[in-house]
């Protein structure tokens, strides 16, 4: 149990984290592009894109004699750290950018192995040929759907931003009053 040594900080004996198992589905709003692009902000490396999907197991983690909060935190976060590295090769398709890839290569996957499989089990390749075919027709279909959605969501995203910015506003501000008016539209005859 935690002892506390002052009223600021508290000397931790002992510390147990329970195994977590985690799903993650972040969608970001608002992204800084110019700050993420230059690497001034690793949070906003993760806004640049839509993480849905993501599974992480974390271990139990033991924390023995840490001088406070911050400090036991950091040890938890260290030792679940190379479990998160491990694990995010297997989580790769929830990463937007990379999802369409990752379901086409299935879907290319099952195109060439299918016929095999079936040669193996019935000495017929043109079923199986049929089969992986269409499996990667139609992962091609629904990736060129959801590319296209996605598309148009980001070139919403980014004229809003380009509004915000020749309104004068801070992007994220909200849609307020512009200059040059209650509303910001045409003034009428007057």
């Amino acid at each position: 149990r935690p002892r506390a040594a002052s009223a600021a900080s508290a000397a931790i004996g002992r510390l147990e984290v329970s195994e977590l198992r985690i799903k993650i589905d972040y969608k970001p709003k608002r992204v800084d592009y110019a700050r993420a692009l230059r690497g001034e902000s690793v949070g906003q490396l993760v806004n640049l894109c839509a993480w849905e999907g993501v599974e992480l197991h974390l271990p139990r983690q033991l924390v023995r004699d840490a001088a406070g909060w911050a400090e036991a935190a950091e040890a938890v976060a260290e030792g679940w750290w190379p479990h998160v590295t491990a694990q995010l090769p297997n989580n790769i398709s929830a990463v937007q950018p990379l999802a369409p890839l990752a379901h086409i290569g299935e879907g290319a996957r099952q195109m060439v192995l299918g016929p095999l499989r079936q040669y193996q089990r019935e000495k017929r390749v043109l079923r199986g040929l049929r089969q992986g075919t269409a499996a990667f027709v139609r992962a091609l279909a629904l990736e060129t759907l959801s590319l296209s959605a996605q598309a148009a969501m980001h070139s919403a995203q980014l004229l809003e931003h380009a509004d915000a910015v020749l309104a004068g506003q801070a992007p994220g501000q909200g849609n307020g009053p512009r200059p040059g008016g209650a509303g910001g539209g045409r003034r009428g005859p007057g």
